[in-house]
């Protein structure tokens, strides 16, 4: 089993050498995407995390190869609903690792104190493919919001959310629609 494992690294290693050397010529050179090892099961584990990612947002069905089928939308009370069997709703801290900017350049991703700061704010400033996540890992994932568990420090009735448009983090009222993409530490 770890023999197997570790030559799925390695080829997960040599993909992702392949994706930065495709980029290179086009993108920053200091474009790395964040290695995921697949678990053959519809889910990746982040490698430097060790978070494990259902690979479609809830509402999309996996297929072996890729997520189809349009995702749910939820209020932030409904997506803290969809935990179960080990699974939850991602910390904004966990959330916010799976932002991609294939140009290797990001504004800093700091919630000062808990409170959202423009400066910080996440974004990918620039040229980025949308969505901005690993698009291998996390096949056809909407550009939209989605909900992280952490509620805004100095309103209850506002949680921390995640857009895979342009890699922001922002707070929005938990009476909005947005996705949900769920985490294990356990899986």
């Amino acid at each position: 089993m770890l023999v197997n494992r570790i030559g799925k690294i390695m080829k997960l290693g040599a993909l992702t050498l392949l994706l930065s050397s495709c980029h290179s010529a086009t993108q920053s050179k200091q474009f790395t995407p964040v290695p995921y090892f697949d678990n053959g099961d519809g889910t990746v584990t982040d490698i430097q995390t060790n978070l494990t990612w259902q690979r479609c947002s809830v509402g999309q069905l996996w297929t072996e190869e890729t997520c189809i089928g349009e995702p749910t939308f939820f209020t932030w009370d409904d997506a803290m609903q969809q935990a179960k069997d080990g699974w939850r709703l991602p910390t904004v801290d966990e959330l916010d690792t799976l932002v991609l900017c294939s140009n290797g350049q990001r504004t800093p991703s700091v919630r000062p104190n808990g409170k959202f700061a423009r400066e910080t704010n996440g974004k990918c400033p620039g040229s980025n493919p949308l969505p901005t996540i690993n698009r291998w890992a996390f096949p056809n994932t909407p550009t939209i919001w989605y909900w992280s568990s952490s509620s805004y420090a100095e309103d209850s009735g506002v949680a921390w959310v995640v857009g895979f448009g342009n890699g922001n983090v922002y707070n929005n009222s938990k009476f909005n629609d947005y996705h949900v993409r769920l985490v294990s530490t356990g899986h």
